[in-house]
């Protein structure tokens, strides 16, 4: 890969990460409840839990994230492929991860550490649960960034895949 694809892998990441906290953020706004498992142990135990109909409104709204969020890697991928027919599995696969992971960096710096962590701002807060003290929870939060790091070398995996059959 050429610096010049990198600077791509970098553009296509942190449209990513801004396209999809961007979403996240609407849900939020739309409905906090929507990611009431994702919030500290203190607010899921003071909520009641979630409706079925919430949990089809998630479903229904997570899909275009999750959409987004496994296409956009591969669909970068694919691009790096096109520009590069020799590009080995390795550069593939590590650009899928790159624009995965950033992403990945921003959920867990700038919505969950700093926006929902530090800022709380009322609408993003589950209601009933305004009164509810309870301090970062940085290993939660870090345990899900481990998470996201296991989601992109999946992602990975998924663009080699997809560049070698289309090839």
């Amino acid at each position: 890969m050429t610096q010049a694809d990198w600077i791509i892998t970098a553009r296509d990441g942190l449209l990513l990460a801004v396209v999809g906290s961007a979403y996240v953020m609407a849900l939020l706004r739309l409905n906090p409840r929507l990611f009431l498992k994702h919030f500290p142990p203190e607010i899921r135990a003071a909520a009641p839990p979630t409706t079925r109909g919430e949990r089809r409104l998630g479903r229904v709204a997570g899909l275009p994230l999750g959409l987004l969020l496994v296409g956009w890697p591969i669909w970068s991928s694919l691009q790096l492929a096109a520009r590069h027919p020799d590009a080995g599995p390795l550069a593939l696969g590590l650009n899928a991860v790159a624009v995965f992971m950033a992403f990945n960096l921003v959920d867990f710096v700038v919505l969950d550490l700093f926006w929902i962590g530090w800022l709380k701002p009322s609408w993003a807060m589950i209601p009933g649960t305004e009164e509810v003290v309870f301090k970062p929870h940085w290993r939660y939060d870090l345990m899900g960034f481990g998470i996201g790091a296991v989601v992109a070398v999946v992602i990975g995996v998924l663009a080699i895949g997809a560049a070698r059959w289309l090839a």
